[in-house]
């Protein structure tokens, strides 16, 4: 149920932002492609409970872009300055809501997964990702990323 529930609320988002058509199943998709767990890196932290957690909580991404207002969010062209950083508020938006559903509810649940994961998403380029090798990304991260992101290239096909 919480899954149908969580899965609904995304997909209201993606209703006022008809850029991201399909957007909210391809997230999920992305963060089961994500094979750092198989590779033996970090398993005291990305244990297969927490994986479950980061692909159920991955639609829920930019929850907070419900609360942007229509002549931003949709429009056409790009953003100016002022309607980039309104733009950003979108995580907090989400964080808010999600701290909302955390509050309310009183369980350990994938709800805190979410709110990190609404509160500090951003998207990075695959060539930007490459390219931080060793600078703001751990080399064997970047190193499984490698190996894997032509599959991330077949989800977005």
């Amino acid at each position: 149920m919480q899954d149908v529930i969580m899965i609904s609320l995304a997909e209201l988002v993606e209703c006022r932002d008809e850029e991201t058509g399909g957007y909210v199943n391809r997230t999920a998709e992305y963060a089961r492609i994500l094979e750092i767990v198989e590779a033996g890196l970090y398993r005291d932290i990305l244990t297969p409970e927490y994986i479950k957690d980061i692909v159920r909580s991955a639609p829920l991404h930019d929850v907070g872009k419900i609360g942007i207002n229509d002549a931003t969010l949709l429009k056409a062209g790009s953003l100016d300055n002022e309607e980039f950083e309104y733009m950003k508020n979108h995580s907090v938006l989400g964080v808010q809501a999600l701290q909302k559903m955390i509050n309310e509810t009183n369980v350990d649940s994938f709800l805190y997964t979410a709110k990190h994961i609404a509160y500090y998403h951003h998207k990075k380029a695959i060539e930007i990702i490459m390219q931080g090798k060793g600078k703001g990304f751990d080399p064997n991260i970047i190193d499984v990323f490698e190996k894997i992101s032509y599959k991330f290239k077949n989800v977005s096909a």
